[in-house]
């Protein structure tokens, strides 16, 4: 019966990774799924998406009274947080209220390349919540995935994406190996990683290859056939030279996210699995 399967719910389910998580768990069959979402986003075209496809609608905000998250948590199996960025530090009320809810399973917001503590500042806000989870006693699964595929080509001239010029960025000499990922892959390994109770209380990583971010350009130009136009693009940086450009700059703070994990990549190979 559809009652009798776990029931997943998701903040976040509308971006681009809750989304890809909406459509894995679905497309598995072995879930019942849920998104919480904000009241002023009920009747957006994002959340009818998702609520067409049977995906139940719970409204509240991670920053609603723990009591009220309660509530909306009650009857959750596995929650799964997927929120942007500057709310990392917001989960921990989420997190208290799943804990008494009784919450089987928490997922907290990683999805990102793995690194070790004090490279990256944004990593270690996603590493004291762990710290938070496994301090109040939560079973919990930490998943970390690679830098993904649909970001690490370069943009043909014709795109008009916001991300074009950073997609020709290269960070240090580009020869150290990464871990990527297929976007629309990641739903589906996190419905194996939830349906696996061998992955209860542990972190997991999902990554598909291991190239070199001068690889991924090069596969890029080739195909794009744009080849030498884009070859020409290339901007070799660091840190320390773009912050010195404009330190305020929103697309400078992508790129120094971008800029901060090739550095965790290079660090004695950090983000390699072994």
């Amino acid at each position: 019966m559809a009652s009798e399967r776990p029931l997943v719910l998701i903040a976040g389910a509308t971006g681009r990774t809750g989304r890809s998580i909406v459509n894995g768990l679905l497309a598995s069959g072995n879930f019942r799924v849920a998104a919480l979402v904000r009241p002023e986003s009920v009747s957006k075209p994002a959340t009818e998406t998702i609520r067409r496809t049977g995906v139940e609608i719970r409204l509240g905000d991670i920053n609603d009274s723990i009591e009220r998250l309660t509530e909306i948590l009650t009857g959750v199996d596995v929650f799964i947080s997927t929120v942007v960025g500057w709310l990392i530090d917001e989960q921990k009320g989420i997190i208290r209220a799943a804990k008494a809810a009784g919450v089987k399973r928490v997922i907290p917001c990683d999805f990102a390349t793995p690194g070790e503590k004090g490279v990256r500042g944004y990593h270690d806000q996603k590493l004291a919540i762990r710290e938070f989870i496994q301090e109040l006693g939560l079973p919990y699964t930490f998943i970390d995935v690679g830098w993904w595929m649909q970001i690490s080509l370069p943009l043909p001239e014709r795109s008009q994406s916001p991300m074009k010029e950073q997609s020709y960025t290269i960070y240090g000499d580009g020869n150290n190996r990464m871990l990527v990922t297929d976007l629309n892959h990641i739903g589906t390994y996190v419905a194996r990683i939830i349906a696996d109770p061998r992955t209860l209380n542990h972190a997991v990583i999902i990554w598909e290859d291991e190239p070199t971010q001068l690889e991924t350009r090069e596969i890029g130009e080739r195909v794009s056939g744009e080849g030498d136009a884009l070859k020409a693009k290339r901007i070799y940086v660091c840190r320390s030279f773009q912050y010195r450009k404009n330190p305020f700059s929103a697309m400078l703070c992508i790129g120094l996210c971008g800029c901060s994990q090739a550095k965790a990549r290079r660090r004695e190979g950090g983000e390699r699995p072994e």
